[in-house]
């Protein structure tokens, strides 16, 4: 029965993979490749993915390559065996027409493959930087511009497309922003070069506000652990409502804007002659932080016993106050 040996062979495989024994693993695939011929691709069990994905993972990029054809042989419908094959062209044998040829198969396959046309960009876009170091070495003016103009610029307008469709159908995906920032800078095209980095901007900004509303509810959900846990003593301070807010508000604030200034200072270490920025976002950093850690004592604190027990001096509180608050 075709089902049960499918079942032993998966069932062995995953034992070796649990027990990271790699050699048996590949030999489980390799057989279970060979005894179910047109069936190890069966999508329940991918047999053949697997087998791939292991030769690449212990660098048999040979065997990989290998039986990337022997499976699109089978079935040349399969874009995304089509596009590893072209990586391990690109990256292992160094071989771009091959690459370029599959990215080409992939694409016809799967119009709609967005890391098929990334993957095209990248080897136009690595081209075009090659050349660029390349020609940065040329001593003569008017050969460096030949060369720019005839190899680094044709190779940018090359990548230019490939990057343009893969990011309009995954905008979000940083790689292709960052290489088209690269080209239309390169290319002199400013009004695109603005509306990428418009985009990048918009993009920082929502995954910080993201990240600053994710440690907002952490926060919350810490406070919530606390009062759970009796860390706020409430039965003991009998604090208003209304003052465990300001507490609160204070604590949640404090958290955020310490992302913020943490995010400002990653930022400006790009920046040359930063010094007194970074001092001066240092001094703000460290009073969010005593605010911080003022919001958590208090929300520990027997507020009341702290009023009850408190003695003033009035005489010599009114003459520290005086000074500070007098008009001459």
């Amino acid at each position: 029965n075709i089902d049960e040996i499918q079942d032993i062979y998966y069932y062995l495989v995953y034992a070796y993979s649990q027990e990271k024994d790699t050699v048996n693993q590949f030999n489980t695939l390799k057989e279970a490749v060979e005894v179910l011929g047109e069936k190890a691709n069966d999508p329940k069990y991918q047999f053949m993915s697997q087998l791939i994905n292991l030769c690449i993972y212990t660098g048999k990029g040979d065997d990989a390559i290998a039986y990337l054809k022997k499976a699109l042989e089978a079935d040349p419908n399969i874009a995304e065996y089509w596009k590893v094959l072209a990586v391990l062209y690109y990256e292992n044998k160094k071989d771009e027409a091959n690459a370029v040829q599959c990215l080409e198969k992939a694409i016809s396959v799967k119009p709609d493959y967005a890391e098929a046309y990334g993957e095209m960009g990248r080897i136009y876009f690595n081209k075009a930087v090659t050349a660029s170091n390349e020609a940065s070495l040329i001593k003569n003016d008017e050969e460096y511009q030949k060369v720019r103009d005839e190899v680094v610029l044709v190779a940018y307008k090359k990548a230019l497309p490939y990057y343009e469709k893969a990011h309009s159908m995954k905008p979000d995906e940083n790689e292709y922003m960052i290489a088209l920032r690269g080209i239309y800078y390169n290319l002199g095209d400013e009004a695109n070069l603005k509306k990428i980095e418009a985009e990048q901007k918009a993009k920082e900004e929502t995954e910080r506000r993201a990240k600053a509303e994710i440690e907002q509810q952490k926060a919350e959900q810490e406070r919530d652990v606390e009062k759970k846990k009796n860390k706020y003593l409430s039965a003991t301070r009998n604090i208003t409502p209304e003052v465990e807010d300001i507490i609160h508000t204070i604590k949640i604030s404090s958290t955020e804007l310490e992302s913020s200034s943490k995010s400002i200072m990653s930022l400006i270490q790009s920046i040359p002659d930063n010094d007194k920025i970074l001092h001066e976002l240092g001094y703000i950093k460290f009073h969010i932080e005593r605010i911080n850690k003022l919001s958590s004592l208090l929300t520990k604190a027997d507020i009341n016993s702290l009023k009850e027990h408190t003695k003033v001096d009035i005489p010599n509180y009114i003459k520290e106050y005086l000074p500070n608050y007098s008009v001459s």
